[in-house]
């Protein structure tokens, strides 16, 4: 069974998709500082790039978004500089990057998404029964007309067409509504998407949902008059708790969706993951651990690593990582223990509710495979760039700092009016150089200067202060 679990707080909200007792997603919103995916904007091309078959558009944003060729409704040399234009929000802004945007409209209702201009129907891959797939593409024919096309969500299936239509008709309004609202050439919004938690009702809330629990009333009076008018089967499943209560806590969360920070994970059997993210790709390793097996080396490393491969896709899913990921399983020497574990990740992809593509083994036995990122992570929402290695994992060494003093030093001997060095460094730094039996003072006098050093715990480990007289 399936429950949702929110934490309404001052400043965010956090919401754990929980199955059977486990965190299978964890979403994040700051109040002041929403996601800006599927938002709709009018907005003016301020540049193009003819070299790279891209345009910015400033839409009123912190942040001009660019729009690639691919994503454009119109040829590229069609559209110049000063010309306004409908455009949605597919990614958020990333590091120095604005947020990315396109012109092919894709608006999400419970059991359809809209696709305005578009006469393309698809159907969710994850509804596999050919009768059911057939149902739902005959209801689509007969409903559709040449302006607008469609996507069937999983949650279609099964559905009666009473309710497929009501959702279609919603839609239908929606776009009539953006329409309006983007006829006027002036940089605006003119769809918002909708807050964290009633997004989560439409996109995983279903019949197996046994429990919405929430510790804010003003925010379960909203999403249950939401509920009335989509989802009435909901209202009996809804608990609401009050502002006091920390829900995570309560339902003995905390620690499972803390340890989503770390950037080791323990398997079952005694293996390991480490995942690495760095801005272009996350790497993730597999290492046996204390799993020793009994049955030799190759089939020990099966077993890890077919663990592994069940668990990495639950982290990425619950930890909402995306774009390139690399995977490097323990070395297996027969091909067919390969495919195996191969079969084994893709079948736990499966149930992803973002797309993955998995690509297969790099000649250097690495496994490639990408997930689409819109979103920022759980990591980049908690862990922040540390102030001392600058996010490299690593700072400089205290031979480091004697070689950046030495060369100073030797420029400065010329100077005859200059006989004093002045530095100041951390205590840590000062105890680094004494255990490596470094002498400042030493090093100053071969340049014939002298020394006058002070220790600060006011500045960073690696850094230091230099001044001469």
């Amino acid at each position: 069974m399936n429950q949702i679990i929110a934490d309404v707080g001052v400043y965010e909200t956090r919401a754990a998709v929980v199955q059977n007792g486990r965190i299978i997603e964890m979403h994040v919103e700051r109040h002041n500082q929403r996601s800006l995916v599927n938002n709709i904007y009018t907005g003016q091309i301020v540049n193009r790039l003819p070299g790279m078959q891209t345009i910015f558009v400033d839409a009123g944003l912190s942040k001009n978004i660019f729009i690639y060729q691919e994503d454009l409704t119109v040829p590229f040399n069609d559209l110049h500089e000063g010309d306004f234009i409908l455009l949605q929000i597919t990614k958020d802004a990333f590091g120095e990057k604005g947020p990315k945007g396109t012109m092919r409209m894709a608006i999400p209702g419970r059991f359809l998404i809209m696709l305005p201009n578009d006469n393309h129907i698809g159907i969710s891959h994850k509804i596999s029964d050919h009768n059911e797939r057939s149902r739902l593409e005959n209801w689509a024919q007969t409903i559709l007309n040449n302006n607008n096309g469609m996507i069937i969500r999983t949650a279609a299936s099964e559905q009666n067409l009473k309710a497929l239509t009501k959702d279609w008709q919603h839609l239908q309004s929606v776009w009539q509504h953006i329409a309006n609202e983007s006829k006027q050439s002036i940089k605006k919004i003119v769809y918002r998407e909708q807050s964290l938690l009633p997004r989560l009702l439409r996109d995983t809330a279903n019949q197996n949902t046994d429990r919405i629990q929430i510790n804010d009333c003003e925010e379960a009076q909203q999403l249950k008059s939401l509920c009335q008018f989509t989802q009435p089967d909901l209202l009996a499943v809804f608990q609401e708790t009050g502002s006091g209560s920390s829900p995570f806590s309560d339902e003995n969360l905390e620690l499972e969706w803390q340890r989503l920070l770390s950037s080791e994970v323990q398997l079952e059997n005694g293996g390991t993951l480490a995942i690495n993210a760095t801005e272009a790709l996350t790497v993730i390793d597999v290492n046996s651990g204390r799993y020793i097996g009994s049955h030799g080396f190759e089939e020990t490393a099966l077993q890890v690593n077919i663990a592994a491969a069940i668990e990495i896709a639950h982290q990425l899913r619950v930890r909402d990582i995306g774009g390139i990921i690399l995977i490097d399983f323990i070395d297996m020497k027969k091909e067919t223990n390969n495919e195996k574990v191969l079969e084994t990740l893709n079948r736990a992809l499966s149930v992803d509710r973002q797309k993955t593509v998995l690509v297969g083994m790099t000649q250097l036995g690495l496994v490639e495979m990408t997930r689409k990122r819109s979103r920022s992570n759980l990591s980049s929402l908690y862990q922040t760039t540390c102030p001392c290695c600058h996010g490299s994992g690593a700072i400089s060494s205290v031979h480091w700092l004697v070689y950046e003093l030495e060369k100073a030093f030797r420029r400065y001997q010329q100077h005859s009016e200059i006989n004093e060095a002045h530095v100041t460094l951390h205590p840590t730094r000062y105890q680094q150089l004494r255990t490596h039996e470094l002498d400042l003072t030493t090093l100053a006098n071969v340049y014939g200067l002298n020394l006058n050093l002070t220790l600060s715990k006011s500045i960073e480990i690696e850094d230091y202060t230099l001044s001469f007289r």
